[in-house]
């Protein structure tokens, strides 16, 4: 009899702690499972965050491009170019508007504020603004990176 109570407390306490390990293995994943969707929604949220701060950059510059696109500066250098205007003949002139128009846009377009310090070229989110004909009579603007790829923009 005291052999059989023995071998009951010992099957009893396997019992126990069999499902004590069970109960263990059952909390872990289910705490894996909250943190795989924790890390989820979090790649969630830096993503949306960063796809509204490329959203913003490209609504700033589209904004800029159609600044520059209607300026009567430009307008000018495109009209004087269409009626066959040649460089001696005063399209040098308007070319030269051209680029102090691009350089003024260049200098005002910094990557922060400078806070009462000299802005550097470093600074400049475009070290040069160069209009360039393709066949699509699409406007080139090259970046600052030279190693991005270039970025044809509508004008």
């Amino acid at each position: 009899m005291d052999q059989l109570n023995r071998s009951r407390a010992i099957l009893f306490a396997g019992i126990l702690l069999g499902g004590y390990i069970v109960l263990l293995i059952g909390l872990v994943y289910v705490g894996q499972q909250h943190l795989r969707q924790s890390l989820y929604d979090q790649a969630h949220l830096a993503l949306e965050k960063q796809a509204a701060a490329v959203g913003y950059f490209i609504t700033e510059q589209q904004g800029e491009v159609g600044e520059l696109a209607g300026s009567s500066i430009l307008d000018s250098f495109f009209a004087n170019r269409a009626l066959g205007m040649s460089m001696q003949y005063g399209l040098r002139a308007s070319l030269l508007a051209v680029r102090d128009e691009l350089e003024r846009l260049r200098q005002r377009k910094q990557l922060h504020s400078c806070k009462g310090l000299p802005c550097t070229p470093e600074s400049a989110l475009w070290t040069k603004m160069v209009p360039c004909s393709s066949p699509s009579g699409m406007q080139r603007i090259n970046r600052k990176n030279s190693g991005l790829p270039v970025r044809w923009i509508q004008l």
